[in-house]
């Protein structure tokens, strides 16, 4: 609970004042840092100019965000990543790591954390350790920690008092909906029913349902449920909103903030919004599931009608009736926390 306080003290403070002394004795607070965020699906990277005397992102220099399909490969290996899929993990955060670099971040002030695959996977080690040998500090964290950080890079990017949003971070293979009380307690409801997992929860549909027919709908390697029947999109929403009215009861605050990939990328894309409510996601979805991938394009095509079944299924499942869409994801908690940057 120390740390939590000390970490939301700090981000308090950092939203209500405008930048520390301007004078040479300021110089010692400044320093070039990277965050790098290995998700489920895909992994992120922030370097940024960061004043850690008051906790403040002063500019970003450098931000990326590659595919990179762990919790799909944690699945096909039966719970391990295996030394090919570890082998280009590191090659493509090596990569991340040179893009800061060339950007005016030292390799010594560069830090990774890892998420649900990582957690889930039997061999994550390997991979962690192989990270850290190279010189990228990595950790695996909780999830707990995972939607502590979610909370404060929130607050950082949309310039609000953690105290007065309710985050709701939607990954490849977690989610997490956080608040924090007066007494800087958090308020968490976690959950793993994800990206990548309802994707294949309807991969799965599909196939039974082929197999009860004996319509060719999809093939036994099915990579995507591309496109969706109304049928299929019915049960699916079905299944997320039972899910989420298993789960504790979310402490919403009046402002609710998606962040992370499913929101900040795929669900703003999709709506061209930036924020949306429950009618306009039940208005828009039926035309865009029809879709294939081909249509839809790019290297997250396989999740993007799931995406969106999935977050009206949550909402409703939660009873939250209005997002606000805020491109955030863990690095930018992480460039400001000294759990991961000792001063």
């Amino acid at each position: 609970m120390t740390q939590i306080r000390f970490l939301f003290v700090s981000a308090l403070f950092v939203l209500s004042t405008t930048g520390c002394a301007s004078s040479w004795f300021s110089d010692p607070c400044l320093a070039s840092r990277a965050a790098i965020d290995i998700g489920s699906g895909s992994t992120k990277l922030k370097a940024a100019r960061v004043d850690v005397c008051s906790s403040r992102i002063l500019n970003v220099l450098a931000e990326s965000q590659i595919p990179l399909a762990l919790k799909d490969a944690v699945t096909a290996g039966k719970g391990k990543l295996g030394s090919v899929v570890i082998a280009d993990a590191v090659t493509k955060i090596e990569e991340l790591k040179q893009l800061a670099h060339e950007a005016g971040v030292p390799f010594e002030n560069m830090r990774a954390v890892a998420t649900a695959a990582l957690r889930d996977a039997s061999d994550s080690e390997k991979l962690v350790s192989t990270l850290t040998e190279k010189g990228l500090k990595t950790q695996i964290i909780t999830q707990s920690a995972e939607a502590q950080l979610g909370l404060l890079s929130a607050s950082i990017v949309t310039k609000t008092s953690p105290t007065e949003i309710t985050v709701f971070d939607i990954g490849g293979g977690s989610f997490q909906i956080a608040s924090l009380g007066e007494k800087f307690q958090m308020n968490m409801t976690l959950g793993n029913v994800a990206s990548v997992s309802f994707k294949d929860y309807i991969i799965k549909m599909q196939l039974r349902e082929r197999d009860r027919t004996g319509r060719k709908t999809k093939s036994a390697e099915a990579p995507s449920p591309n496109p969706i029947s109304p049928a299929q999109a019915k049960q699916a929403i079905e299944y997320a909103e039972r899910y989420a009215k298993s789960l504790p009861k979310p402490v919403l605050k009046k402002s609710v903030v998606g962040i992370g990939g499913v929101f900040a990328s795929s669900i703003q894309k999709q709506l061209d919004a930036t924020e949306f409510d429950v009618a306009k996601l039940v208005a828009s979805y039926p035309a865009l599931i029809k879709r294939t991938n081909a249509e839809i394009g790019g290297p997250f095509a396989a999740t993007e009608s799931s995406n969106l079944l999935l977050v009206l299924g949550l909402m409703r499942g939660f009873g939250i009736d209005r997002i606000q869409l805020a491109k955030a994801n863990l690095t930018e908690g992480m460039l400001i926390n000294p759990t991961y940057f000792g001063n």
